[in-house]
């Protein structure tokens, strides 16, 4: 599992990145919602 951003094929080969059992995108989208989650509780004060 990587959480991106990633250098293709430098760090992770295309085929890992892209294969049916990769949930590299599952994964960022989560960091991502969490990320906002965070921002948006240290702006609300």
């Amino acid at each position: 599992m990587h959480c991106l951003p990633v250098r293709r094929n430098v760090v992770v080969k295309d085929s890992v990145l892209d294969g049916p059992r990769s949930v590299v995108v599952h994964e960022a989208r989560n960091r991502m919602w969490s990320q906002m989650a965070v921002l948006h509780r240290l702006l609300k004060g």
